[in-house]
């Protein structure tokens, strides 16, 4: 074909093996989506995140994100086709007809299963029966693009993220090292997706847990092994007194903490418990206010190491999530 040629085979078997490949300063590349990712739910807009991320490991081609939604309609798309310095959620050209022109099966049997493969090797090992230039005609052309190189993410046997970098007709073409970039991103897209399922991000998850502490009037975060995944209005806000209060060992009496399981990944339910200021105006309540301030401060930052004096959180410490 004369669109989108790529390698016939990906020589890498594992991400890790395409990791090794790459030189340092890609290696680094990886390392910094990954860390843009595990900090991605923190914004109104983790899909915009993702697609960010996945634009700065090369600033010269284009991007787009989207679920694995069901035949009908996408619930979001992240793309930087219409501006490059920047990703939105704004609709593609023809973006309803994607569904439609899908080049690879929802129930993981794709011949590409978690792999990186661009325009005419997926053409030839295609298995949905759609017609691969009506593909490249309504949805490529139509947006000035003429390769793909894209990342379908399976788990547990059902496709949950798509991820595509593209190219105009003047761009090179991908060659050995945009696959093995792709590939060595795999687990942190992977671990986005089923961190979005967790926690509630639609479509991939049905929302309730967010939901659920979106309508809380107090501030709650999400860690998971450690770090900050996901924090209401309020709890954003307390996201890096929380991060170093989890370092220091977590002492005791600064927050209620809770453990979850949600959709295989085990998360915990953070509650800060420091005092609410007073809302009375008297010299009592005005001194009441300075103490509390002052003790605020001094309880977020910085948090004492573990040591002699300190007391490690440990799990014993932990109580039932109080009323609001």
């Amino acid at each position: 074909a004369d669109v989108g040629e790529g390698l016939p085979v990906v020589p890498w078997r594992t991400p890790a093996e395409a990791m090794r490949w790459l030189d340092a300063g890609d290696r680094a590349l990886v390392g910094r989506l990954r860390g843009r990712l595990e900090q991605s739910f923190l914004s109104p807009a983790p899909h915009v995140e993702l697609t960010a991320a996945l634009a700065e490991v090369d600033p010269d081609q284009a991007v787009a994100v989207y679920p694995s939604a069901p035949p009908g309609g996408l619930s979001w798309v992240g793309q930087t086709f219409t501006d490059r310095a920047r990703a939105s959620d704004e609709p593609i050209v023809n973006q309803d007809v994607l569904p439609e022109v899908r080049l690879y099966e929802l129930d993981g049997e794709d011949p590409f299963e978690d792999r990186p493969v661009a325009c005419a090797p997926l053409f030839a090992g295609a298995t949905t029966g759609n017609d691969p230039l009506g593909f490249v005609e309504r949805v490529l052309m139509a947006n000035g693009l003429r390769d793909q190189l894209r990342m379908v993410i399976y788990d547990r046997g059902r496709a949950s993220l798509f991820a595509g970098w593209y190219r105009g007709a003047r761009a090179r073409r991908f060659d050995e090292r945009d696959h093995a970039l792709m590939l060595a991103a795999r687990p942190a897209m992977r671990t986005w997706a089923r961190t979005a399922a967790a926690i509630g991000v639609r479509p991939l998850g049905d929302g309730a847990l967010i939901g659920a502490l979106d309508a809380l009037p107090r501030p709650a975060l999400l860690l998971r092994g450690g770090r900050v995944l996901y924090g209401n209005a309020s709890g954003r806000a307390m996201a890096t007194a929380v991060t170093e209060w989890a370092s220091a060992g977590r002492p005791a009496g600064f927050a209620s903490v809770t453990s979850l399981g949600a959709a295989g990944m085990t998360l915990e339910l953070v509650l800060p418990t420091a005092p609410p200021l007073p809302s009375s105006a008297s010299p009592q309540s005005s001194r009441a206010a300075r103490l509390t301030r002052r003790s605020a401060r001094a309880s977020v930052s910085p948090w004492p190491r573990r040591g002699p004096t300190s007391r490690a959180f440990s799990p014993s410490s932990a109580h039932a999530i109080g009323a609001p």
